[in-house]
């Protein structure tokens, strides 16, 4: 009875689903989860060619402040949910989030596909380490 209900046990965690996100740092306090990475849809369900969205968080390094004082509150982090161009190198926010010390959101911020505000990806920065990472990543991926 006992060796059937360790298997029984064993094979119920090994058929449960993972949540876990693979988090990359490319930069001081700023990481992007590569298991996010995917083709673009905008608002009109319409993929995007050469267009990727992924996740990144971005830790409070100080950079928060006007924020914090706007809110009254302390920020902890920021998600963003990013998009980005590799034939452009260009990169825009879709949608951002502010969390607190107590991980409650703060005034989620959604933009419509149509009104991204793109830049374009600086040369040996942070944004063109991502540029690299989500291209490495897209190649070994085929999308």
């Amino acid at each position: 009875m006992k060796k059937f209900l360790i298997i029984l046990l064993l094979t119920i965690a090994t058929v449960l689903p993972t949540f876990a996100t693979n988090w990359v740092q490319v930069g001081d306090k700023t990481y992007i989860d590569i298991d996010t990475i995917e083709p673009f849809v905008n608002d009109y369900g319409q993929v995007i060619p050469n267009q990727y969205s992924y996740w990144e968080k971005t830790l409070n390094n100080g950079d928060f402040k006007k924020l914090e004082k706007q809110y009254n509150k302390k920020i902890w982090y920021m998600l963003s949910k990013n998009v980005i161009d590799l034939k452009r190198k260009t990169s825009a926010i879709k949608f951002s989030v502010l969390y607190d010390l107590k991980e409650n959101s703060i005034d989620p911020l959604e933009i419509m596909s149509s009104l991204m505000n793109w830049q374009s990806i600086v040369p040996n920065t942070v944004g063109e380490l991502k540029y690299m990472i989500i291209k490495e990543y897209i190649q070994q991926r085929r999308y």
